[in-house]
């Protein structure tokens, strides 16, 4: 019995820090944010069954990329709201989406002007929520390099915002 609280305080802990970078990719990727949420809860029940009864050190990165996957999963199975015909072609979408849709496309053209290493510092620390050394492993560079991307990421969005 003992093992299964240790086992279920360390899932809980892997949630807690990963819910919000993984909610936030994978909801950047889909422009919904209830598919998000569904995709998240698939991507932490895979998690679950995966590790067994020890979360290994590169839980999160696992995580991340299983979460990523089953988003880019997801959208190879949309079809293009264009081509929908018949009684389908009524359905709306909610205003939350198109709003979410709307802020993801912004934020999107927002990154397309920073330089690519800039833009992707910003998205694995701040939109993923990975530390410096996470992002810098994912980077292939040092964690002071990633954090001067992230820096200057956020130089040029002020520039490019005022």
């Amino acid at each position: 019995m003992r093992s299964d609280y240790v086992w279920s305080g360390a899932f809980e802990r892997l949630f807690q820090e990963q819910i919000e970078g993984v909610l936030s990719s994978v909801c950047l990727l889909l422009g919904c944010w209830s598919e998000a949420e569904d995709v998240a809860q698939e991507a932490f029940f895979r998690a679950w069954r995966e590790f067994g009864r020890r979360i290994p050190d590169h839980a999160p990165q696992w995580l991340r990329r299983v979460a990523r996957n089953l988003a880019i999963d997801r959208l190879r199975g949309r079809k293009p709201t264009s081509r929908i015909s018949g009684p389908q072609s009524s359905l709306m979408v909610t205003e939350f989406d198109d709003r979410g849709m709307e802020e993801t496309e912004h934020l999107e053209r927002l990154l397309g002007r920073l330089a690519p290493q800039q833009a992707r510092a910003l998205r694995l620390m701040v939109l993923s929520g990975l530390s410096s050394e996470e992002a810098g492993v994912e980077m292939a560079c040092s964690p002071p390099t990633a954090r001067r991307h992230l820096a200057d990421a956020r130089t040029r969005l002020r520039e490019i915002l005022t």
